[in-house]
């Protein structure tokens, strides 16, 4: 992992100060997406690894049997620390949307 990246233009500088290595991650992809998408996507499957990695630590969470990414969002989704649905969206006026989200996981 590269050392901590300015903060100059990154989408991630809010994590920086509580979850460095979140924060290094998410600023690595966006430095990568142009140059080399391939690693950049890479750098946010880790982003999303260590992000429930750190959500299963903060809560308590037993470790899985089976410890793979998608039985770990399941297990967060039992627990409730994930949403089942998208947030309503709002049109340009503040309106609701024609179209209804759909739910993440199902």
């Amino acid at each position: 992992m590269l050392p901590l990246l300015p903060a100059v233009h990154s989408n991630f500088i809010f994590l920086k100060a509580d979850f460095p290595n979140l924060y290094s991650l998410g600023a690595e992809a966006e430095l990568l997406v142009h140059t080399d998408p391939a690693a950049a996507l890479m750098k946010l499957r880790l982003f999303g690894e260590k992000l429930v990695d750190q959500l299963f630590a903060e809560h308590q969470l037993p470790a899985l049997t089976e410890n793979t990414q998608h039985r770990r969002l399941e297990e967060l989704r039992r627990a409730r620390l994930q949403s089942g649905a998208a947030a309503p969206v709002k049109g340009k006026r503040g309106r609701k949307a024609k179209a209804e989200p759909t739910p993440l996981f199902e």
